[in-house]
């Protein structure tokens, strides 16, 4: 995600050899399987208080619009940002050609479930004590009647027909009941600098587990070096009442018994989460907290039980993935490792799966033809000798995928880039006049990590974005692979395009009989950005359903991180969208655009619709939304 103050650096990834290679075989032509282990390190979890999600009805802390005080505390350190959560940006590298899908899909158009936290509400929650953040990087869990949404930086809890059951709460105020930052002079940031929820439920506990990271940083809202996981863990049965809060250390520079890394203290980023029948996983990106550098991927595994229980503290291991896979005559790092989410307690038997793609879609990214399945066997070992859990890995070829170019979308109305475009108007904005002139933009299609993974009915699930080539025009499509985990075999895979349009972070929910649902975000020169999805099953020659769409975007993205006056210019969309299954049902969440207004609305200065808002469906800087539905494949 973007947030106004600089959180941390990296670039390219560290090579550097950790675990010995089991075995090696050529599977065809250039590419090679690397069979690897990596031996766990111990870790404590840590028990540090509890937290209420409070029922609806309860003030949400909304107590003034954004107006000018949040355009000179966000706009302030823009120009030191560093995009860690695309660290391996492809931006400016074209596409090739060539990498044609292998079904063509047609887009069906109509409404369903509601429209989730937007940036409004996000950024005025708390009394407006809150940074204006791209993108909103979802999390989406459903169990026991209830729904939770989490965004950057906000939690909501719904019921299943879309009412509220809990207040909107900042994700500061949930952990720490403290203020993501106090606006005033001087404007002043918690030392919890949190960000990318993560949250699941789990059957089995009957409790709703999320994650954020936790960047621990001075009243500027700059990293200290120290860095954290957050977790909360809801009472049995309800995400409403008291949640019990812990942290995970991931500063991993030999202090407060974290092991010693290199060139950390260093930065969790992108932590999600999963469960099996025995532990609690969580994935992430290593980076340092200063400096350039990447530790690649790193897997930590707790006991669910004790987690559940409330215990003081936890026993845990710490898995690595630096140089652990060989291909096409390179060793590189693992890279953002999915877990596979379970459909109810339909389990993997004692084995605990994730997926990805190749760590190297990086500044020159190369086409790749290949998966990888990860797994943690014996996952019992968690409760009793966690340091004996070992990581490893096989390949499995795919048909080539690319990192996407960025999404176009329909033109219309972008009253922010209007604004920047008048001098007076970009005065109130950017406190100077805008030397460029700004206009609509393409935006962000991620990479090639693997996006979400799922476990169901024997198989493993997962999908990614891709780079397609369309009739000779090269947009953003999705790829998807079903894959027999015990075998290592691939069941059935696919290659998903729109004529015209991108489709973009896949989000995979699986039920255990088999049948999924990918939400999607839709857009192209006919599509605003709209929140859509597909159905599959695994069956091996059933085809994808075409794109429905369930949120119609009514505008164009217009947002901060696409225009050059603010000095970033690399526009944003979400890093992940969610699913999460309920029986047969699968609910899932997207980002998409819930209004348009025109500079003149934009320009409105009144007591019902402050500078910039247009009515309250905006803020000054941004206008994304998220949507949330269920659909029963």
């Amino acid at each position: 995600m973007i947030r106004s103050k600089r959180l941390a650096a990296s670039a390219a990834a560290v090579s550097i050899l950790t675990a010995a290679p089991l075995a090696l075989s050529v599977a065809s032509g250039s590419t090679a399987s690397l069979a690897t282990a990596s031996s766990a390190v111990r870790v404590t979890v840590h028990h540090v208080g509890t937290a209420k999600m409070a029922p609806a009805g309860a003030s949400s802390g909304e107590l003034r619009p954004p107006g000018a005080d949040d355009v000179a505390a966000t706009v302030k350190a823009v120009a030191n940002r560093s995009p860690h959560s695309h660290a391996r940006s492809t931006r400016g590298t074209p596409p090739p050609s060539g990498i044609s899908p292998t079904q063509t899909l047609g887009v069906t158009n109509g409404n369903s479930g509601w429209q989730g936290i937007n940036h409004y509400t996000q950024r005025t929650t708390d009394g407006g004590n809150q940074w204006s953040l791209v993108p909103p990087d979802q999390g989406l869990c459903a169990g026991a009647g209830q729904v939770v949404e989490a965004v950057n930086n906000a939690v909501q809890v719904y019921n299943t027909n879309g009412t509220p059951a809990g207040a909107l709460i900042s994700v500061n105020q949930f952990y720490w009941q403290d203020h993501e930052v106090v606006r005033g002079s001087p404007t002043v940031a918690s030392p919890h600098q949190m960000g990318d929820p993560s949250c699941v439920y789990d059957a089995a506990a009957n409790r709703f587990f999320m994650t954020v990271y936790d960047a621990v940083s001075d009243s500027a809202g700059n990293p200290t070096g120290p860095s954290f996981v957050d977790i909360a863990v809801s009472p049995a049965g309800t995400a409403l009442g008291q949640w019990s809060i812990y942290q995970l250390d991931t500063t991993n520079d030999g202090t407060d018994g974290t092991p010693s890394r290199p060139n950390c203290p260093c930065f969790a980023d992108y932590p999600h989460i999963g469960t099996d029948a025995n532990g609690f996983y969580i994935t992430t990106n290593e980076y340092p907290s200063f400096g350039p550098g990447s530790n690649g991927a790193v897997v930590y595994a707790i006991d669910k039980t004790a987690l559940a229980a409330g215990s003081a503290t936890i026993p845990g291991a710490m898995m690595d993935t630096r140089r652990q896979d060989f291909y096409q005559g390179q060793y590189y790092d693992g890279f953002t490792l999915a877990p596979a989410l379970s459909s109810g307690t339909s389990y993997a038997p004692n084995t605990m799966y994730f997926l990805s793609s190749d760590s190297w879609s990086g500044d020159n990214p190369i086409v790749s033809s290949q998966i990888l399945v990860w797994s943690i066997a014996n996952t019992g070992l968690v409760h009793s000798n966690p340091s004996q859990l070992h990581l490893t890995h096989t390949t499995v070829p795919v048909n080539a995928y690319f990192p996407p170019p960025a999404s176009d979308q329909k033109a219309g109305s972008v009253p922010l880039a209007d604004c920047l475009n008048l001098t007076a108007c970009s005065k109130a904005v950017l406190g100077t006049p805008d030397k460029y002139k700004e206009s609509e933009f393409a935006f962000d299609s991620s990479d090639t990590r693997m996006l979400q993974s799922a476990y169901a009915n024997g198989k493993l699930w997962g999908a990614l974005d891709t780079a397609v080539d369309i009739g000779g025009v090269t947009k953003a499509g999705v790829a998807y692979y079903v894959v027999n985990p015990t075998a290592n075999t691939l069941v059935k895979q696919g290659t998903l395009a729109v004529p015209n349009a991108n489709i973009t972070y896949p989000a995979l929910g699986v039920t255990s009989a088999g049948h999924a649902v990918m939400a999607l975000s839709l857009s192209g020169t006919n599509y605003f950005p709209s929140a859509a999805y597909v159905t599959l099953n695994d069956g091996a020659s059933s085809p994808a359903s075409n794109v429905q769409v369930v949120g119609a975007g009514l505008g164009p993205d217009d947002d901060f991180s696409g225009y050059k006056g603010f000095l970033y210019n690399r526009p944003r969309w979400g890093d992940y969208g969610a699913a999460s299954v309920v029986g047969g049902k699968v609910w899932i969440a997207s980002e998409y655009i819930a209004q348009t207004c025109t500079l003149a609305q934009y320009e409105t200065d009144t007591a019902a619709s402050p500078f910039g808002t247009c009515g309250k469906t905006r803020t000054v800087l941004a206008n994304w939304s998220t949507h949330v539905t269920s659909v029963t494949p």
